[in-house]
C-alpha cells in the first residue's frame, strides 16, 4: 500500500479550434506558445535515498521507441543514441526452434533501444542540473495533499525535520498550472513516478 499509494492524478487538457487559420499557423501561433508555457512549471523531485545510492544501482534497460524519441525531444538522448543498441526484433524458443519476432515489420518500422537504466537516470540527473531543477534526496514520508484543490502540495521528512512544498523560493508555482513529481521508492523496489497537473 505504501509502495503504491491509491492516488487520483488530475490531468488538464487543452485543445485549440481556430477556423480558418491553416495548421501551421496554428502550431506557431497557439500551440507552441502553449507548450513554451508549460514547460516553464516548476516542480519538485523527492527520492527517498541519495544520489550515489540511485546512480550504484546496475539495472539492464529496454526502452520503447516511443521513450527513446522523447529522450531525443528533451535534449537527453545524445549519449543514449552514442552508446545504446538499436534493436528492430527478437527471437522466441519454442522447444528449441528458434522464431524472430520483427518489431519494425509488425509496428510501422519501429524499434527498441537497449540502454541501461543507471546511465538513463545518470542522464535525466544530468539534464535536472542544467535546468536548475529543484531534487531533494533522502525525503522520507512524502505524502500528498489537497490534490482536488486548487493548492496541492507535498509533505515529507528530511533529516528529522518536517517539509512542505513551497516552503522555498524554489518551490514557489508561478504558472496557472502546477506538476507534482514524486520518485520515492522502497528498498529493493522499482522506483515511482506520480505526476499530474492541477489547474490553479
Amino acid at each position: 500500500r505504501e509502495s503504491f499509494p491509491d492516488i487520483t492524478i488530475p490531468y488538464v487538457f487543452v485543445t485549440t479550434k481556430y477556423e480558418g487559420v491553416a495548421p501551421e499557423d496554428m502550431e506557431e501561433l497557439i500551440t507552441i506558445p502553449i507548450e513554451r508555457k508549460l514547460k516553464g512549471i516548476d516542480n519538485v523531485l523527492l527520492e527517498k535515498h541519495t544520489r550515489d545510492y540511485v546512480l550504484s544501482r546496475i539495472r539492464a534497460g529496454v526502452l520503447e521507441h516511443g521513450f527513446a524519441e522523447l529522450m531525443r525531444e528533451a535534449q537527453c538522448g545524445e549519449r543514449m543514441d552514442a552508446e545504446g543498441e538499436i534493436h528492430e526484433g527478437f527471437f522466441i524458443n519454442d522447444n528449441g526452434a528458434m522464431h524472430r519476432m520483427d518489431l519494425a515489420k509488425h509496428t510501422g518500422g519501429n524499434s527498441v533501444m537497449v540502454y541501461g537504466q543507471t546511465e538513463l537516470t545518470r542522464d535525466l540527473y544530468e539534464a535536472r542540473e542544467k535546468m536548475g531543477g529543484n531534487v531533494v534526496h533522502e525525503a522520507l514520508d512524502v505524502q500528498p495533499h489537497d490534490l482536488k484543490s486548487d493548492a496541492p502540495y507535498l509533505t515529507y521528512t528530511k533529516d528529522g525535520e518536517s517539509h512542505r512544498t513551497g516552503e522555498r523560493r524554489a518551490d514557489l508555482f508561478h504558472h496557472r498550472a502546477r506538476l507534482f513529481a514524486v520518485f520515492a521508492a522502497q528498498p529493493g523496489a522499482e522506483p515511482l513516478l506520480h505526476s499530474g497537473a492541477a489547474e490553479r
